[in-house]
Parts: C-alpha cells; sequence; structure tokens
C-alpha cells in the first residue's frame, strides 16, 4: 500500500505541476493557498510515509491529506461549471483518489507493521 501511496503522490504532482504550467499560476488568495496545498502535502505524504518518523508526523499529513480533499471539493464547486478540457476528469479522480489513499495509508496502517510492542505493567521496556 505505501508502493501504490508513494506512486499516485508522484503521479499527482506531476499532473498538478503540469496544469500549472499550462493554466498559469493561481491569482486569487484561495487558490494560492490551495495550490500550495497541491505542491507541498504528496511532498509531506511521501516523507511521512517512507521516513522513520513517528505516528504523530503521520497523522498530520494524514489530517493535511483531509484538507486537501475538502479543498478540492470546494474548488469543485466553486468553479462550477467546469472546463469541457479533455484532462479535467483524469486530473479530479487523481486529485481526489491520491489524498483519500494516503489519508487511509497513514492514519490507518500507521507504521504498516513495524510496532514496538508496549510493555506490560512489570516489564522493562526493551
Amino acid at each position: 500500500m505505501k508502493t501504490l501511496m508513494v506512486v499516485s503522490n508522484f503521479v499527482f504532482m506531476a499532473f498538478t505541476c503540469l496544469v500549472m504550467l499550462t493554466d498559469g499560476p493561481a491569482t486569487e488568495p484561495a487558490y494560492i493557498a490551495l495550490s500550495v496545498l497541491l505542491v507541498a502535502v504528496p511532498i509531506i505524504t511521501v516523507i511521512a510515509g517512507l521516513a522513520n518518523v513517528g505516528a504523530g508526523v503521520r497523522r498530520a499529513a494524514g489530517i493535511c491529506n483531509i484538507s486537501v480533499i475538502i479543498f478540492i471539493v470546494w474548488a469543485l464547486i466553486d468553479q462550477y461549471p467546469h472546463p469541457a478540457e479533455s484532462g479535467f476528469v483524469p486530473y479530479v479522480v487523481v486529485a481526489l483518489l491520491t489524498p483519500v489513499l494516503s489519508a487511509i495509508v497513514l492514519l490507518l496502517l500507521g507504521n504498516g507493521g513495524s510496532r514496538r510492542p508496549v510493555p506490560r505493567i512489570g516489564q522493562a521496556a526493551s
């Protein structure tokens, strides 16, 4: 699951950068914030998923992914009707599925099975 998460985040970030290059940078403050989130959160997610970080960092990255989902849904509602471009639907699918997958991996799967056993009362921690 981690490998799928990493690959999907790289694809998502590549699509986002391609959209920004072709359409130009955002000019409204809310869309500038969205653009920053769409580039920064995949980077944070990959770091949190691959690096040896604590559960708090993974939780924070998972929450960032949830905020990206909320922001994307808001942007979809705000920009209705949508452009009739051929790449619009694939980008929206990737933009919504990647943070969902990332949040699931980071929040539910945690350390990916590398959890240390919790010492019981009266046992010394190793």
